[in-house]
This record gives structure tokens, sequence and C-alpha cells, in this order.
């Protein structure tokens, strides 16, 4: 039942084109060899406005050193990638769950960015899963300017110049920046971080006091930076 359930959403594996593909969207062959070895929790502090921000994430991607990464980077935006995402959500849940700072403070709610385009959804499922399963409230205010090219194609520069801006919902507003939340923890959520900006606009828009982390399946980074491996 699962293959033919994934040969329907993506029918031939992202490294060597068996049919036989999972919900990772590679063959069991292929996922224990290219991808499980570098699927582990990492953390990287992010300071805006003077704060500390953590992003916990699982791969690290560098476009151009892994055609194979930016293959499965580019699938998971894709309409057709359902399972994936809830398949890499719950990695990353399993061990965010273990994670003594991601646990340290009391209340969280989770927002996740606005998407890329317009229609995206992989953002809005993969918060969706986190906040079912870890039991945090969810709330969906953020939309963003769109640009005319495709994420992929801009560069950082265009993705600086993108504005995000909070929806047309007064009820849900109201909900997120009433003054007790102030002691609670805002977690927004990604699929992807690359130059942070949407990240930074967002938290700026909700309160530039909050507290807040930011979730996601990759990092778009270059190769001479360093993250925190999580052991469990």
């Amino acid at each position: 039942m699962i293959y033919l359930r994934q040969k329907f959403y993506n029918p031939v594996c992202l490294c060597c084109s068996s049919f036989f593909v999972e919900e990772h969207l590679f063959c069991v062959d292929c996922y224990q060899e290219k991808i499980k070895p570098h699927i582990r929790l990492k953390k990287r502090n992010i300071n805006f406005s003077n704060q500390k921000q953590t992003h916990f994430y699982l791969l690290d991607w560098i476009p151009g050193e892994s055609d194979l990464l930016s293959r499965l980077v580019y699938a998971m935006k894709g309409e057709k990638a359902v399972f994936a995402i809830h398949f890499y959500a719950h990695l990353l849940l399993d061990e965010l769950t273990l994670d003594s700072d991601f646990n340290s403070s009391a209340n969280k709610y989770i927002l996740p960015l606005a998407g890329s385009k317009k229609g995206s959804t992989h953002s809005l499922r993969l918060a969706k899963k986190i906040a079912a399963e870890l039991g945090f409230e969810y709330f969906e205010i953020f939309d963003k300017e769109m640009n005319t090219l495709q994420q992929k194609q801009q560069s950082a520069k265009d993705r600086q110049q993108v504005s995000i801006k909070l929806k047309n919902d007064p009820s849900v507003i109201e909900q997120i920046t009433q003054v007790s939340r102030a002691s609670e923890k805002a977690i927004f959520v990604d699929d992807v971080l690359t130059t942070g900006n949407s990240f930074k606009q967002s938290k700026d828009l909700l309160n530039k006091k909050q507290e807040a982390d930011i979730i996601t399946l990759f990092y778009r980074s270059s190769a001479h930076e360093t993250s925190l491996v999580v052991k469990s």
C-alpha cells in the first residue's frame, strides 16, 4: 500500500530512480546510505534586535555541494510531498522532545512562516503536524507580498526585499497579541531557512520583545558555517 500511495506522489527514488519509493522519497537502500547518516538535530543561534533566538533543524543544505539534497529540498516544496513532510517532521520531533533547550520554557505556540509563492502549503503542513504532535496552539497570521520569481531563482538581495504582513484577521491577531502571551514563546516553522529575513520580519510584526525560536527541516548554510549537533 505504501508503494502504491507513494508512487502516486513521487514515482521514483530521488537518488537511483528506483520505483520502490518510500515516504522519505528514496528507496530503502539510498535513504539508509545517503540521507539517514546526515539526519541529526542541529542548533544555531540567530541574533535579531539584540535578542538571541535558536534555530532547530535536521539537515544542512549547501546548494552546489550536494545535488541529492537539492533534489530533496525542491521535492519537499512540491504539493505532492505531503507524506514526506510528515515523515521528516516525525524525525525532527523525536529529537526535539528530548532537547533541554527546546523544552526549557513553559508555554509555546506555533506560527508558520508565509510560503514563498501563492498557494504554497508545505510550511503550513509542517507547522500543523508539529503543533498537533506537541499539543501546541497553532495560528496562521502571516502573508507574504510575492516576488514574481520563484524563490530558488531569487538572489539573497531579492529575498531581503520581500515583505511580510499580517493577515487581515483581527480575531486571530488579538489572540496572539494579548498580554497573557507575553511570557510565552513563539515557535516559528518553515521548511527551509535561507537568509532569515522572513523570520526577522515576522517576529518584528508579532512583537520585537517576544521570545521566539524557529524550527525548519533544512538550513541553507554556507560551507564555512558550523552548528551544534545534538547527541541523543
